[in-house]
C-alpha cells in the first residue's frame, strides 16, 4: 500500500516482552478492564505515529459492522437460519429435552461449546446472537463462579443486557431481516462500550486523535437500510465496500483473506507470557473476595500451556480484571 500510494511507512515489532513491560500503564490507561488484547499493539502503533509527527489518525472501526466483515458474523447468519430458527419451531418441551440430554452427554465427554449453547438458547426461548466479543458463554460463567458468588445474581444472564437492545431494534424497523437487528446490537454495545472506546483512550495515551470515518451518521443511516444478502457475496462479507473500492485500491489488498489487528497472546500465554499472567491471576487480591473458582483457573492455565484446549480470551480477561482490582480497588502497585 505505501509502494501504491507513495506514503512514507513505518512499522514496530512487538514481542511479549513488550506487553509486560506495557501492562501497568494499560491497568492505568483503560481506567476498567477492557481485556481486550489489540489495546497491545494499538498503543504501540499509536506511539509510534506521535513520535513520527503525526496528531490525527484515521481507524477503520465500524465497517466490519455495516458491511458484515467478521468470520462469526457470517456464521452466526447463516446458523440462525438453517439450525436455530428450526430447532425453535419445535415445541418447547422438546426443546428442553433435546438440551437437557446434550449436556448430559456434553458433561460425560467434557465436551459441549457452541452446539451446546444454541441448544440451551433455542430451549430458553432466548436470541442467539449476543455479540461479537463473548468471552465467556453461561454455562462456563457458571463453572467459574462459586455458588456463594452465584446467589446475588440470581437468574440474571448476559441475555438480559441485549434483549432490550434487539427489541429497540425491532421497534425501530419494523420487518428488520436477522443481519440487520445482529449490526444494531453491535453498534450498540459492542462497539460503542469496546471497540470505541479502547480507541479513544488508547490513542489518546499518546497524545493522538483518532478519526473514525466510517461511522459518519450518514453512511451507517444508509448501510443500515441495505438487506444482509446484498452485503455477502460467495460466502464473504464485505461485498459492497470492495466493489466499491475496485480500481482504487489494488486487487491483491481487496480479495486477499481477512487479517485482523491482534496480538499472538494464545502463543504467548504458553511461553514467555505464562507465568507473569498465571502468578498475577492466582495472587491477586480479587481472590480474597470468594468469587471465582481458582482451583478452575489454574487447570486451566495448565491446559493452555500444554496445547489441550485453547483458553487464551478466558486467561487474558482473567489477567485483565486482576490486574484492574488490584491497582484501582486494592491500591497495589502493577
Amino acid at each position: 500500500m505505501a509502494r501504491q500510494f507513495r506514503t512514507d511507512h513505518h512499522e514496530v515489532v512487538i514481542d511479549s516482552k513488550d506487553l509486560l513491560d506495557f501492562m501497568p500503564r494499560l491497568v492505568y490507561h483503560q481506567d476498567e478492564p477492557i481485556a481486550d488484547w489489540v489495546c497491545v499493539p494499538l498503543h504501540y502503533v499509536s506511539k509510534l505515529a506521535r513520535d513520527s509527527g503525526t496528531v490525527v489518525i484515521q481507524v477503520g472501526e465500524g465497517s466490519d459492522e455495516q458491511f458484515f466483515g467478521y468470520d462469526h458474523y457470517l456464521r452466526a447468519f447463516r446458523q440462525h437460519g438453517s439450525a436455530f430458527e428450526r430447532i425453535r419451531r419445535l415445541p418447547r418441551p422438546i426443546r428442553v429435552a433435546a438440551y437437557r440430554t446434550a449436556r448430559g452427554l456434553a458433561g460425560l465427554l467434557g465436551r459441549g461449546g457452541d452446539r451446546l449453547e444454541l441448544l440451551r438458547r433455542a430451549a430458553r426461548d432466548e436470541l442467539f446472537f449476543w455479540g461479537g466479543i463473548i468471552a465467556w458463554s453461561e454455562q462456563e460463567k457458571r463453572r467459574l463462579l462459586l455458588p456463594g458468588a452465584q446467589v446475588p445474581i440470581g437468574g440474571l444472564t448476559s441475555h438480559d443486557a441485549i434483549v432490550a437492545i434487539d427489541q429497540r431494534a425491532r421497534a425501530m424497523r419494523n420487518g428488520a431481516d436477522y443481519g440487520q437487528r445482529m449490526i444494531y446490537l453491535e453498534l450498540k454495545n459492542r462497539l460503542a462500550e469496546l471497540l470505541l472506546m479502547r480507541v479513544d483512550k488508547i490513542t489518546m495515551a499518546s497524545s493522538i486523535e483518532a478519526r473514525v470515518p466510517f461511522l459518519d451518521h450518514k453512511l451507517v443511516e444508509f448501510t443500515m437500510r441495505i438487506p444482509t444478502p446484498l452485503k455477502i457475496q460467495d460466502g464473504r462479507g464485505k461485498y459492497l465496500l470492495r466493489l466499491a473500492m475496485r480500481g482504487i485500491v489494488p486487487d491483491a489488498i481487496i480479495d486477499r483473506p481477512k487479517q485482523g489487528f491482534g496480538a499472538p497472546v494464545r502463543e504467548w500465554l504458553m511461553g514467555e507470557l505464562y507465568g507473569p499472567a498465571r502468578d498475577g491471576v492466582l495472587g491477586s487480591r480479587l481472590r480474597d473476595e470468594a468469587l471465582l473458582d481458582y482451583d478452575l483457573v489454574g487447570r486451566m492455565f495448565e491446559s493452555h500451556r500444554d496445547g489441550r484446549r485453547d483458553h487464551s480470551w478466558h486467561l487474558w480477561t482473567l489477567y485483565n480484571l486482576s490486574r484492574w482490582y488490584d491497582y484501582w480497588i486494592a491500591g497495589r502497585a502493577v
